[in-house]
């Protein structure tokens, strides 16, 4: 939560923004940031579990001289689902996996959590969806 509050205070909100309501019942969210020309894009699904905070940023990164990959923290607190860690559910970890994944060719190294009994259903789960 302290990353996203961190994201959130360096990015800033600009003078406009929209939230549209799309038809497969998610939400899109788009915030100007007080940086020129870079907006924000939050995508929720019918649950409120926001995924999009993360393929945006991968967006923003994918050929950029000198960026060699991105590390994808899921094991911070998803707000949007009470503070449940995508890294604690192999289902969640690897949709927001796969939707990294989408966004960029970059080698990605997903952060799992130590918070689990057995991280080995929830390796395979995003090992499956990880490769470009």
């Amino acid at each position: 939560m302290a990353e996203r509050s961190l994201l959130d205070d360096i990015l800033g909100e600009g003078e406009v923004s929209g939230i549209v309501a799309l038809p497969d019942r998610r939400v899109a969210q788009v915030q100007e940031s007080v940086m020129a020309g870079l907006w924000r894009v939050r995508f929720t699904d019918a649950s409120g579990a926001r995924v999009a905070d993360y393929v945006e940023v991968a967006k923003r990164l994918d050929g950029v001289p000198g960026v060699a990959g991105i590390e994808l923290n899921i094991s911070c607190p998803n707000v949007g689902k009470g503070g449940l860690q995508f890294a604690i559910d192999a289902g969640a970890a690897a949709e927001v996996t796969a939707a990294v994944r989408r966004a960029t060719d970059l080698p990605l190294l997903v952060k799992l959590s130590p918070n689990v009994a057995d991280v080995r259903p929830i390796a395979k789960a995003i090992a499956a969806v990880a490769q470009p």
